[in-house]
């Protein structure tokens, strides 16, 4: 090198840093000298060639199969030098056959057993033309569910012959050519093969349809009710050419409408200037069953419990008469008036049904006719009579139901009102009789009084000049138990008996539990001489007594025997005399319990003690 600044340094792309560059093989190198201010030149394409030592030969070479294919290949054959050869290609292969190239230029280093080399190349590998296909022409489809679109194409490049695939897009294969008719709407692929294998897909290719005319229901009015005919359809066409033609499948008009229908299913057929033609079928005219509108009302209602006199107004909004009427009570007619009446009802739920003459039905709500509760008497408080004959008697009752205030009249003419006082024993009935005059009857209420005071006196009479009389009584009446007063000439005795009496009368006062009084006279009478008999004389055995008792001690001139129960009752008894002075009484057919045995004699009476036993 000349110029510059030396000294020089030098680099080469072997990366030797020396002037001169030595024992390097054939090929293009280079070398940057750089002077001592770093001042640089790049001297390239330094070739260095080598002797021809070999003979090279290409033995096959093939190009890519298809465009920017990578199937090309090269295979070499090699003689002179000392064999064995070694390959080194510029792909990186070592042997003298690479494989697997895409176009362009490749090289081959050859060595022999001496190490001599030779670089060949360059061999060059093309691509063939591309294959492409474009679409000459596409045809859509003319009516909305034709099948008259076609696609055709021309197709070049490549290495003919080609093979063609056409699919939908659902995959199915249609055609193997190049062009395909008859095609309904829809995305089509083509997929085109050369003689080479290589390939060109063709994707989502569309036939439209040019007239997508059809029909768009705008409105459907549905019949009221069965009998009805006020149905009502209206359609409309839309994205169809030109001016559009209706026909309905019952012949009834020509425009986008029709009236006057009844429940059911209808269809329309329309067809636009093209011919194009769309459907509409199974249009339902539907029954909506709209009830009819009927109000109840209350004419008369209930004034007692348990009347049935209570009346029923049914009212009906329609214009379609005649109306059947079919209450719930039961009772059905048919009317041309809108109102109808039903009568003689009692307390409960009613309802009405009504069908009109285009089967419309509608049903009222439901309706309470409401009975007052019925007049009850849900408590009586009495207050009894306390003694026999007196009047300090209550009745009073708690009435609830009908309609307050109420009227009470009793059965004796005597009272009225819901309590009633100083009454005497008897059965008391009463009406009740509310403000709507409904009435009821009570049931019998009694009021109960004491039995009278009643007493059975049982004397022994006094010696003249002796208190040694006595007297019982026996009580019954009233409410026990008894006070009983025998007065001050009786010493104020009390108690059901008295004694140390002597003859004469007595002012005896019995008080019962209630404070009823009632005064007896007792009369205790006198005997002398003859009928001077010992009552301690008179024995009675056995006591208890079981079938028979006796008696002895009498010696009385027909004396006479009773047995009188606790309660005052006298039972006869018989009487068989055995020996003188003593009795056989029969006491068999008597019930167990205590007794008095009371013995009379002319001016003589005597009381005993006795108990029956069985």
């Amino acid at each position: 090198p000349s110029g510059g600044i030396q000294p020089y340094t030098y680099l080469w792309n072997t990366l030797d840093t020396t002037k001169d560059l030595v024992n390097a093989g054939p090929g293009l190198y280079s070398v940057t000298v750089t002077d001592s201010t770093g001042c640089r030149n790049i001297y390239n394409d330094i070739e260095l060639k080598a002797n021809t030592i070999f003979d090279i030969g290409i033995i096959n070479k093939k190009d890519p199969g298809c465009f920017d294919g990578k199937n090309g290949k090269i295979s070499l054959f090699v003689s002179g030098g000392i064999p064995p050869y070694t390959y080194k290609w510029s792909t990186g292969d070592t042997l003298s056959t690479t494989e697997n190239l895409k176009s362009g230029d490749y090289y081959c280093t050859i060595t022999d057993k001496n190490l001599c080399y030779q670089v060949y190349g360059p061999i060059v590998l093309k691509n063939p033309e591309p294959l492409t296909s474009i679409i000459l022409a596409k045809d859509n489809v003319t009516c909305e569910g034709e099948e008259n679109g076609l696609i055709e194409i021309k197709t070049t490049g490549g290495t003919p012959p080609y093979s063609f695939i056409w699919t939908n897009e659902r995959g199915d294969y249609l055609n193997f050519n190049d062009d395909i008719y008859n095609l309904k709407a829809g995305i089509y692929s083509l997929s085109i093969v050369d003689s080479k294998g290589c390939h060109k897909n063709l994707d989502s290719i569309e036939i439209e349809t040019i007239d997508s005319f059809k029909l768009i229901t705008d409105s459907i009015n549905h019949v009221k009710c069965s009998g009805s005919n006020d149905g009502y359809i209206q359609v409309s066409g839309a994205n169809g050419y030109g001016n559009y033609y209706y026909y309905w499948n019952n012949g009834e008009s020509l425009t986008n409408n029709i009236d006057s229908l009844f429940a059911g299913t209808y269809s329309v057929t329309a067809t636009d200037d093209l011919g194009c033609k769309a459907i509409l079928d199974n249009i339902e005219v539907q029954n909506l069953n709209i009830p009819v509108d009927v109000n109840i009302s209350l004419l008369d209602s209930l004034r007692c419990y348990g009347d049935s006199n209570a009346s029923l107004i049914a009212t009906v909004n329609s214009q379609h008469s005649p109306y059947d009427y079919n209450w719930s009570a039961g009772s059905k007619r048919i009317k041309i008036h809108s109102q109808d009446t039903l009568t003689g009802l009692g307390a409960g739920f009613f309802n009405v049904t009504v069908t009109d003459n285009k089967g419309c039905i509608g049903t009222s709500e439901d309706i309470e006719i409401i009975q007052p509760s019925q007049i009850q008497i849900t408590d009586v408080d009495v207050d009894e009579i306390l003694c026999f004959d007196d009047n300090n008697g209550r009745i009073s009752l708690d009435i609830t139901g009908g309609v307050p205030e109420y009227n009470v009249f009793w059965n004796d003419s005597m009272h009225i009102g819901e309590e009633i006082i100083k009454l005497k024993a008897g059965t008391y009935r009463c009406t009740i009789t509310d403000q709507n005059n409904c009435k009821i009857e009570s049931n019998d209420i009694i009021l109960n009084q004491p039995d009278d005071i009643s007493v059975t006196i049982i004397s022994n009479p006094a010696h003249k000049n002796y208190a040694d009389g006595s007297a019982k009584l026996l009580i019954q009446g009233g409410v026990s138990p008894y006070e009983i007063d025998w007065g001050a000439n009786a010493n104020n005795q009390t108690g059901n008996e008295a004694i140390n009496l002597s003859s004469g009368g007595y002012d005896v006062t019995i008080t019962d539990f209630n404070g009823c009084t009632k005064i007896i006279k007792v009369y205790i009478t006198e005997i002398d001489g003859i009928n001077n008999i010992n009552d301690k004389q008179i024995s009675v055995y056995p006591n208890p007594g079981y079938n028979f008792i006796y008696i002895s001690g009498i010696n009385l001139k027909s004396p006479y025997f009773e047995l009188i129960s606790i309660s005052g009752i006298s039972n006869k008894i018989k009487s068989e005399k055995l020996n003188s002075g003593i009795y056989k009484i029969d006491i068999s057919n008597l019930p167990a319990g205590s007794y008095f045995l009371r013995i009379t004699a002319a001016g003589f009476t005597s009381y005993k003690n006795i108990t029956i036993i069985h």
